[in-house]
């Protein structure tokens, strides 16, 4: 909920649907804004409906759980055309429960689950609105037969593709002491719903890691190989349309450039590498997860596909033989990229898949700067009942100001 304060600074209150009305506490004051708790509703909204999700008072994980899923698709529009100055084609993708493929939770000496939200509080998880089914199964029986085990603190990451009956977990120890104590019994976790374990510590998983059972999921319909732990997207469904939009700008831009090499920035364990080595695209990926890579490169040569994948911190990568190029960065973006951009004069195309939709915003204006417009702006609802989307833009070279003062200065 945003409101004034009498003085006229922002007041925001979580826990409001549109056309909510409501009595607020202030318990925050800063300069030009303030921090408040609804005390009381004094009416309801029409946009507000029941969420049945037995956390969501402390969990915050799925904040806009409490409005017409529709109202969120529309405000998500809204917002993000505004933010680009550009129109945004939205994709709705079911399902809006258990939609999850992958979840993070928390342990510390036998309490698995999700911190209270704002805090450092763990609470206790049995269920999740947003799991799949199978990442359900999951956790019943990793509660039953290994939660004594889970000593210390960590965090845990349950990863299964959804028609599949099993997935992997990945946990990442705080301290040695921990890693050890589980190690020994960590064959416990292995059931009908778990199939693979990976244990590390925290920092140190090049040199202390562990693996037990089949440590991969395999997820899509291009049947990614993705490593215990790795990143995945987490809505499945949804990942299936972006790649299937990416593969296809990829593709439109090839004959338009009559070129098939793309060099692919972020790559994980192959999302959209394998779809478009498959559609004929000779694919450089790079990744510095080691175990992606490695699983990467096997099955592209099982496949017999024109892949090379390399090892490598993709933010010091250089661009400047490329015509095309593909980045999925995290959320923070590639902080180099603007000066690699600079100096990689025969790139054209650059397909920018975000999480962010700010950090994608930012180096939008920076690629204008470097001479390149936005041209396609695709928004997919892969988070749904939050305010958080999946971005992919599609940028083409316009006036490119560093040619200009190349030519201006042989003048």
């Amino acid at each position: 909920m945003i409101s004034h304060a009498p003085d006229g600074r922002v007041l925001f209150a979580s826990g409001a649907a549109p056309g909510d009305r409501a009595r607020v506490r202030v318990i925050e004051v800063k300069k030009r804004f303030v921090v408040a708790e609804i005390a009381e509703f004094e009416a309801f909204g029409k946009a507000r409906r029941d969420w049945p999700c037995a956390h969501a008072a402390k969990c915050g994980g799925c904040p806009w759980g409490i409005a017409d899923h529709a109202l969120q698709l529309q405000a998500l529009q809204a917002h993000l055309t505004h933010l680009f100055n550009h129109p945004c084609q939205m994709h709705a993708v079911p399902p809006v429960q258990g939609w999850r493929s992958t979840g993070r939770l928390h342990w510390d000496n036998g309490l698995l689950g999700f911190y209270e939200q704002g805090t450092q509080s763990l609470f206790e998880v049995t269920d999740c609105l947003a799991f799949s089914p199978v990442l359900m199964r999951m956790l019943r029986a990793l509660r039953a037969r290994f939660l004594p085990v889970l000593k210390g603190k960590g965090v845990l990451r349950l990863t299964a593709a959804a028609e599949s009956d099993s997935g992997t977990i990945a946990l990442e120890c705080e301290d040695w002491p921990t890693y050890e104590a589980i190690l020994g019994r960590a064959n416990e976790a292995i059931c009908e719903e778990i199939h693979g374990v990976k244990i590390s510590v925290a920092g140190q998983e090049t040199a202390c890691s562990a693996q037990f059972g089949e440590g991969f999921d395999v997820l899509g319909a291009h049947h990614i190989i993705s490593p215990a732990g790795s990143f995945v997207q987490a809505h499945q469904p949804g990942n299936e349309l972006l790649v299937q939009t990416v593969t296809d700008a990829v593709l439109h831009a090839q004959k338009e450039l009559k070129s098939s090499k793309l060099l692919e920035l972020f790559a994980g364990s192959g999302n959209f590498t394998f779809p478009l080595a498959e559609a004929g695209l000779q694919v450089t990926a790079v990744e510095i997860d080691g175990a992606a890579v490695q699983s990467l490169q096997n099955e592209a040569q099982k496949r017999g596909l024109a892949v090379h994948a390399v090892a490598s911190d993709a933010t010091q990568m250089q661009l400047l033989e490329q015509k095309m190029l593909l980045l999925d960065p995290p959320r923070s973006g590639d902080p180099k990229l603007e000066a690699r951009v600079r100096e990689a004069f025969e790139l054209q195309r650059i397909f920018y898949v975000s999480c962010h939709p700010a950090t994608l915003a930012r180096d939008a204006e920076m690629l204008e700067r470097c001479g390149f417009l936005l041209t396609d702006l695709h928004l997919f609802d892969l988070f749904p009942q939050t305010g958080h989307v999946e971005t992919f833009a599609v940028f083409a070279r316009g006036r490119n100001p560093l040619s200009n003062q190349r030519n201006r200065s042989k003048r």
